[in-house]
């Protein structure tokens, strides 16, 4: 027993040290092809890449002055408009709209400025003020401001506006809460602060309709680390620990070791009127020492997504119903926390996909959508940076026309 015990530690050791040189080289790579910080210099939707899973629909809100990365790549053309490949602060690569691209550097535009706002904000002029429009600063979006000092209780800004210095005062609960929901870039802090790297469990993944039933086996190549490590996290198979043995043809032959193994289904999941895809995020903290194990976790997600089948065996997506995320982080005696994150939680209307063209949880068509669903999402998370990415994830908006203020259209009939 305690001999299995030091080859599986020594097993986890080699796992860990090859993860973490393929993560230093796909950070690397990463950096290497978005090495040109801009930033946004209006409010804008962004387009998934066409080799995405659901490329060229809406999946991310790009607030003013949002730090874009941009990749050397080609402008692709969408509809006639020219687009380029973009990291966003979150870590999500998306399409974003060249126009709403600034010209200059983000160095050369906020200096050395740690603090830009990406929303209209009232900052208060003396200290414990409750902020108001006739006597503190309408800070507007795309302002920046230095921290000239900060203690556990008050954070001070500075910033030029028409060439005179003005100063304000926040608490630092305050600014932490205009940066998880997305109203202010810290310029100081590692952006993005994550890389995420995403991996679809096709193994797993069920079509509408489609049952797996408690027993069922399904066969999973040696080199299936995803499915592997996936099930770890979110325990609804179990793998064999060893591998298949292909019976012989004749008498002569001798038994051949296949290199594949077989895992079993031990919680059923799917059915009718809905479909489960499963995906897997492995993620570097770049806040971490590089080489240390803190460094590097997994995130689990399995949703379930409510469809429609029609006879001749095709079926709609109508919106996620429900995700299950698990953090490697978040285990309590050995086992995986799991959370449960319905759309109800949302409250998102379920007659939006004429207008997403895809299946949602949420669907962001205006700004203030952004930032309400944001803070929803961190809250249950607890992570501001992942929840930023999550969201792009969730999100499918409305096509523009739909997303126009004054269309009394559904897309924007509701709030978060």
């Amino acid at each position: 027993m305690r001999k299995d015990s030091n080859n599986r530690l020594i097993a986890l050791m080699l796992l860990l040290f090859l993860s973490s040189l393929a993560a230093q080289s796909l950070a690397q790579s990463q950096a290497e092809k978005f090495n040109d910080a801009r930033y946004a210099t209006y409010r804008t939707w962004a387009l998934a890449p066409p080799w995405a899973e659901n490329g060229y629909k809406i999946v991310s809100f790009i607030p003013e002055s949002y730090l874009l990365f941009l990749s050397d790549d080609d402008p692709i053309y969408v509809s006639g408009q020219e687009y380029r490949l973009a990291l966003t602060q979150d870590g999500a690569e998306v399409l974003v709209f060249s126009e709403a691209i600034s010209e200059l550097s983000f160095q050369r535009s906020v200096g050395d400025h740690q603090v830009i706002f990406n929303a209209d904000y009232l900052l208060c002029k003396t200290v414990g003020c409750s902020p108001a429009l006739e006597r503190d600063w309408l800070v507007a979006r795309g302002e920046a401001f230095r921290i000239t000092s900060s203690s556990q209780s008050l954070i001070t800004l500075r910033g030029t506006r028409a060439g005179q210095v003005v100063e304000g005062y926040v608490t630092p609960s305050e600014l932490d809460r205009l940066a998880r929901v997305g109203k202010v870039t810290r310029a100081d802090l590692p952006q993005p602060r994550y890389q995420i790297d995403k991996y679809l469990v096709p193994t797993l993944s069920t079509t509408c309709g489609q049952r797996r039933e408690v027993g069922e086996q399904i066969l999973l190549s040696e080199e299936d680390m995803v499915t592997r490590d996936l099930i770890e996290l979110i325990p609804i198979a179990q793998a064999s620990t060893e591998g298949l043995e292909e019976e012989p043809e004749s008498e002569n032959e001798e038994t051949e070791q296949l290199s594949s193994t077989e895992i079993t289904i031990t919680s059923g999941f799917g059915g009718e009127g809905y479909a489960n895809a499963f995906y897997l995020y492995r993620i570097r903290n770049f806040e971490t020492v590089f080489d240390s194990e803190e460094g590097y976790f997994e995130v689990a997600t399995a949703l379930k997504i409510d469809c429609t089948s029609y006879e001749d065996g095709s079926y709609t997506e109508n919106f996620i119903q429900h995700m299950t995320l698990v953090n490697s982080k978040n285990f309590f005696n050995g086992r995986p926390i799991p959370n449960e994150i319905p759309i109800d939680y949302f409250d998102t209307p379920r007659d939006l996909l004429d207008y997403t063209g895809d299946a949602y949880m949420v669907s962001i068509n205006k700004p203030d959508h952004f930032e309400d669903a944001l803070e929803i999402l961190t809250s249950r998370i607890g992570d501001r940076q992942l929840s930023g990415f999550l969201l792009t994830e969730l999100n499918r908006s409305c096509r523009s026309s739909m997303r126009n203020p004054y269309s009394e259209s559904p897309c924007v009939s509701y709030d978060y």
